[in-house]
């Protein structure tokens, strides 16, 4: 793709807001070709003749919209930025095509930043390009030259090998020597003695995998010479004969200490900074509780409402301190449990009593587990229920009830939360529970939060020997429910 002078591709019906256009270019000393499609069959016609460097589309034109314009155009040129330049769009629409593979939108009022739009796309994709060649020219090398260490790769720290499975045989390049702390290419054996002794087994079950997925990916920490420890990354691609059978591994070794080091910092602040929140949390906690009960003698109506909300905002941050430590506790895998016998239908019980006098929406109960006990942490099952249950309530603005459901089966106990809300979308429900993960929405509908309620509660009850699942349907609703093994009374 060219740098020094640009085929730009306008798919525009307004000859006027196309001039607008091609003027502003110019004015910015973008050195180009300009050309204007006003159809599908312009539109295609130039795609073939004029083979543009980048594309620029309205969103709307006769019987021809952007979409169309993105997937004809990828179809034919996947590698050619697309930006769309309209008048008008919603974020929504504005995220869906950026998923759909465009570049970049630029609203028709907001034009001054069409010109350095243009050049990040176009250097994105000779960055891809270069990374690509680089990646292959690699692979090249390591396959068929003695001077593997020469690949691009060397010159971003990556190391690279080729491991024979048949043979045994290990070719490694200079960095990847230089990670592990040798001047030359080992015996494999010498590389794997390096390898903590704790993380052996990530190693091996990753190995095995990858004969069966294509792939190996790993993390690990290895034994300096000094005693001192390192992380590595392990990535590697396995090649097959014709009969199917793994030949060789192909890959990069990447040492991710000093990352590993920032994630540890950022881990670190996390937690101070939300115990530091917790403190005078639980200080204004009590201030407003005395305050609320002063304030409810005095049966000032007005000033009731005002403490109410007082203390509605205090316990949203409170909860958003107590995820973010949460959140922390189960990455560094610190996570306690005080496990006791209880009654799953009596917490539920308590759950929703306390719930309803701060819900607008009607829980309804339906318990049929009276008889079953769970050997579990009580406070942080709670803590489960109360984070399922006030997400049907948050997920289900336009319904009136939810449903808050127990039963039991053979040796286990099930709690559930059924809403009518807005749903979720079938592709988006296996990654609902990954940590910081948001749904996005095509409703018009907003909802805050840290994206951590769900991570933290699958945690809880994968530690609790338990299962989290959930049934949904977009715009219909949802099921979330938990099971744990239950001891009968």
């Amino acid at each position: 793709m060219r740098t020094d002078s640009l085929k730009i591709l306008m798919l525009e019906d307004n000859a006027t807001d196309a001039e607008l256009v091609q003027r502003l270019l110019l004015k910015q000393g973008l050195n180009h070709t300009f050309k204007v499609s006003i159809d599908r069959a312009e539109y295609v016609t130039a795609l073939k003749n004029f083979k543009p460097d980048i594309i620029l589309s309205d969103h709307s034109l006769p019987e021809f919209n952007s979409t169309e314009a993105l997937k004809i155009g990828r179809s034919l040129f996947p590698k050619i930025p697309f930006i769309l330049v309209t008048g008008a769009a919603s974020e929504e629409f504005a995220a869906e095509i950026i998923k759909s593979g465009a570049d970049d939108y630029i609203l028709k009022d907001r034009m001054t930043r069409l010109p350095s739009a243009i050049k990040a796309a176009v250097q994105q994709r000779i960055t891809e390009k270069e990374k690509l060649e680089a990646l292959e020219l690699a692979r090249n090398q390591i396959e068929l030259a003695k001077e593997r260490e020469r690949v691009a790769m060397e010159a971003a720290n990556i190391g690279i090998y080729d491991y024979d499975l048949g043979t045994g045989a290990l070719v490694t390049s200079s960095r990847c020597n230089e990670i592990f702390w040798f001047k030359e290419t080992r015996a494999r054996s010498e590389y794997l003695a390096l390898m903590h002794p704790d993380d052996i087994e990530i190693r091996n079950k990753a190995f095995g995998q990858s004969k069966i997925t294509g792939r190996l990916s790993y993390e690990l920490r290895i034994i300096k010479p000094d005693k001192s420890i390192a992380w590595i990354r392990v990535e590697g691609i396995v090649h097959k004969n014709k009969q199917g059978t793994p030949e060789r591994i192909i890959g990069s070794i990447l040492d991710i200490t000093e990352f590993k080091y920032l994630l540890h910092q950022k881990d670190n602040f996390i937690a101070v900074a939300s115990h530091e929140l917790k403190t005078p949390l639980t200080t204004l906690k009590a201030y407003t509780y005395i305050l609320k009960q002063n304030f409810y003698n005095k049966k000032n109506d007005r000033n009731e409402i005002f403490i109410k909300k007082m203390e509605r905002q205090i316990n949203k941050l409170s909860l958003l301190v107590h995820n973010l430590l949460d959140s922390n506790e189960i990455i560094s895998g610190e996570l306690t449990s005080n496990d006791l016998y209880f009654n799953i239908d009596t917490a539920v019980t308590e759950v929703v009593t306390e719930l309803k006098l701060s819900s607008d929406k009607k829980i309804v109960m339906e318990l049929a587990a009276p008889d079953c006990k769970v050997c579990a942490d009580k406070d942080k099952i709670e803590q489960v229920m109360i984070n399922l249950i006030n997400n049907a309530i948050k997920f289900s603005p336009g319904a009136d009830k939810i449903i808050v459901k127990t039963r039991s089966e053979s040796n286990e106990v099930v709690f559930g939360v059924e809403d009518f809300g807005i749903g979720i979308k079938d592709e988006n429900i296996k990654k609902i529970f990954q940590q910081f993960y948001r749904d996005d929405n095509d409703l018009g509908y907003t909802f805050p939060g840290l994206g951590l309620g769900l991570f933290i509660s699958s945690e809880i009850v994968k530690k609790a020997r338990g299962k989290i699942q959930v049934k949904s349907k977009k715009g219909k609703g949802s099921i979330f429910s938990f099971s744990l093994p239950c001891v009968r009374t």
